[in-house]
């Protein structure tokens, strides 16, 4: 008795450009978010999307590899790269290794630490410009 099981068949084209088409779409519309993306929830929320984008692009190069399609792999590549473009432009300066520094958390309002401390700095001078009249 034989251990090889039958070879399925591969997923036919619809089913492999649409799995492919569903990461491109998403990675597209992402640069659109509506929402503040600079810090806080609406941060994370964008980022679980970035990393479906990430996901969707994954699974439909594994679709397109299974299913010998070579255009609709190199499509879901550029999908995997542009989404980690897109954590990339969010993670780097939140880990200091970009020239600007962000927060993850938002405090006062603000994303920017930096600006976060001149904000304070501002108030304490006004307050003792104030208090030395």
């Amino acid at each position: 008795m034989s251990r090889v099981g039958p070879i399925r068949a591969p997923m036919s084209a619809a089913g492999v450009w649409a799995c492919v088409s569903l990461g491109v779409l998403l990675g597209a519309a992402l640069p659109y978010w509506p929402y503040d993306r600079a810090c806080g929830s609406w941060l994370i929320l964008y980022m679980v999307a970035v990393g479906l984008a990430l996901v969707a692009g994954m699974w439909g190069a594994r679709v397109s590899w299974k299913s010998r399609y070579g255009f609709a792999h190199v499509i879901a590549i550029c999908t995997i790269i542009w989404g980690l473009a897109l954590t990339a432009e969010q993670v780097l300066p939140r880990i200091g290794y970009a020239k600007t520094r962000l927060a993850w958390r938002c405090h006062d309002g603000h994303a920017d630490a930096g600006a976060t401390r001149v904000a304070a700095a501002e108030r304490v001078n006004v307050r003792l410009v104030g208090l030395s009249r």
